[in-house]
């Protein structure tokens, strides 16, 4: 009975192994996918991208996640089928790397064309195809759908019950089962750390990432003042000395600086605009800040320091300096910090996008 039992158990430690391996296969092929993708650009611009045609985003996702998945099975079943009956022909399994392939190549931008496919002479990259890519994606899932198919086919015709066929093995790894297992779930968290890390300097993932974790962001509006200066003396001492009720006159000038954040995209007209509608608009004296220079000295005051915060911040973020190509911000994690990725109030998801891009105000 203990034999059995124990039998028992290395049977299903053997099946969640080839879970397990599995999983491994998908998540190795999402990393390869994403890799691909980011030669070429972000998960945040080809959504930007392809968002106007949402047929053709949508079914490039679906095939994209069915891809992953055949990927994950077909790995699956063949460390199984050589468990279980040793190596199947291998050119039952040569559409499997062919369906890769075509994964691979067709994780691009349909817009910015393809590093790989350049490779092969195809310099248009998936614009080059009538439905942008979508052929190749539709060719990985074919690729990738038809070793199942066989190795299934395979299996039954193998487990045949007499001396014609070979004899199966026993599938269960017996009491190293479990170290297996376990090694093998490792392997998956360190394989998902690793890809996480890379995923995560996307803008659209450190966007989310980076709004999670912080809870002051551009979109945050200003609280209404409701304590009393008898309730808040200390508060209201040192808002008096940082901005005092004449406010502060500077010698700044903001010139044509956010005409060419709005030209750059660094500041979205109608998003900067909305936020502030339900607060009355943006005050007289920066009503045309979107349409002509303003040259005069900005005089910053307790009314109007949000506005020119959320003015001067992409300034700072998207001006260019030749120091800034070796500042520490600009590294892996670019989009995730606040004063980066907070930045919201531009045409891209994440303003990480933006940093040292532009020629906004001359500078060394």
């Amino acid at each position: 009975m203990k034999e059995n039992e124990k039998k028992n158990i290395g049977t299903v430690g053997g099946y969640v192994f080839f879970i397990l391996i599995g999983v491994l296969g998908s998540l190795a092929m999402i990393i390869l996918l994403y890799w691909s993708l980011q030669l070429n650009t972000t998960l945040a611009n080809f959504i930007n991208n392809t968002k106007s045609e949402p047929i053709y985003l949508w079914t490039y996702i679906i095939l994209t996640v069915v891809a992953i998945l055949l990927f994950g099975l077909n790995i699956s079943l063949l460390v199984y089928r050589i468990k279980k009956y040793g190596f199947p022909n291998l050119r039952s399994q040569t559409s499997t790397g062919l369906g890769s392939l075509f994964g691979v190549a067709a994780s691009a931008c349909p817009v910015c064309g393809s590093l790989i496919l350049s490779a092969i002479g195809i310099t248009a990259g998936l614009a080059a195809f009538p439905l942008q890519g979508l052929e190749l994606k539709a060719a990985s899932v074919v690729f990738l759908a038809l070793p199942v198919h066989l190795t299934f086919r395979d299996l039954k015709r193998t487990n045949c019950g007499d001396s014609s066929c070979p004899p199966p093995k026993d599938i269960s790894f017996g009491s190293k089962a479990i170290f297996i297992n376990i090694a093998a779930l490792l392997t998956i968290i360190v394989l998902g750390k690793y890809g996480w890390e890379m995923i995560k300097t996307d803008p659209l993932i450190a966007g989310i990432y980076t709004r999670s974790e912080t809870t002051f962001t551009s979109n945050n509006k200003t609280s209404k003042q409701t304590t009393s200066q008898s309730e808040t003396p200390l508060y209201d001492e040192v808002v008096k000395q940082v901005l005092s009720e004449s406010g502060f006159q500077s010698k700044i000038v903001l010139g044509n600086a956010v005409l060419k954040l709005v030209q750059n995209g660094v500041i979205d007209r109608k998003k900067f605009e909305n936020l502030y509608e339900s607060r009355g608009g943006l005050p007289e004296e920066l009503r045309l800040v979107f349409d002509e220079p303003k040259d005069q000295p900005i005089l910053l005051t307790r009314e109007n320091a949000n506005y020119y915060i959320n003015l001067l911040w992409p300034i700072g973020l998207s001006n260019y300096m030749s120091t800034n190509k070796n500042s520490p911000v600009n590294g892996t994690s670019l989009f995730n910090f606040a004063s980066t990725g907070g930045w919201n109030l531009g045409k891209e998801q994440n303003g990480g996008a933006y940093f040292n891009k532009f020629e906004i105000v001359p500078l060394t």
